[in-house]
């Protein structure tokens, strides 16, 4: 329903963001990273949220990332479940964080996660299990599991269903 809402093709490769549009959530390095990775590869990368702060994010970037038609932003929702499961990967990049409960929620249906290596964020996921693990602030590790993701669709299911098993097994 989503992606049928935003003309998101089914056989798409969608990245999502769910949280603050702030820099310290790692959103430069998320639009720079996505940026790079379509100039090859189709993809959508989906932001919902409202803007905090949005003058801390480099402005030549998130003028480039508004204007692009595979990013979209959806504004905040209160449906963020109905969201999360029009994505493949949920992407939180955070420079720091207590600790990622949108990772978990995404992965509690199936959505695997591409993870800064922050405390905090690191340990929502288990490296190549159930996400991947990237440097905190760092665009070239970003692009290659992006990367990644879109090239070996099978094993990003995969991992969304590692996922789910481990927010059952952790999580009430």
């Amino acid at each position: 329903e989503v992606r049928e809402k935003y003309g998101i093709p089914s056989t798409a490769c969608v990245f999502g963001y769910c949280g603050r549009i702030t820099r310290d959530k790692g959103m430069n390095e998320l639009f720079k990273s996505f940026r790079e990775v379509i100039k090859e590869r189709e993809a959508y990368l989906m932001i919902i949220g409202a803007y905090d702060n949005p003058e801390t994010i480099d402005q030549e970037v998130f003028e480039w990332a508004k204007k692009c038609p595979n990013v979209i932003f959806t504004g905040r929702q209160s449906q963020v479940s109905k969201y999360y499961s029009a994505l493949d990967v949920f992407m939180s990049l955070s420079y720091r964080e207590g600790f990622g409960l949108v990772v978990i929620e995404a992965a509690a249906i199936a959505v695997p996660g591409i993870v800064s290596d922050a405390l905090g964020q690191r340990d929502t996921i288990v490296n190549g299990e159930t996400g991947l693990l990237v440097k905190t602030k760092d665009i070239d590790s970003v692009i290659k599991a992006m990367t990644f993701c879109i090239e070996n669709p099978e094993k990003i299911v995969e991992m969304g269903q590692k996922a789910r098993l481990d927010v059952e097994t952790k999580y009430d």
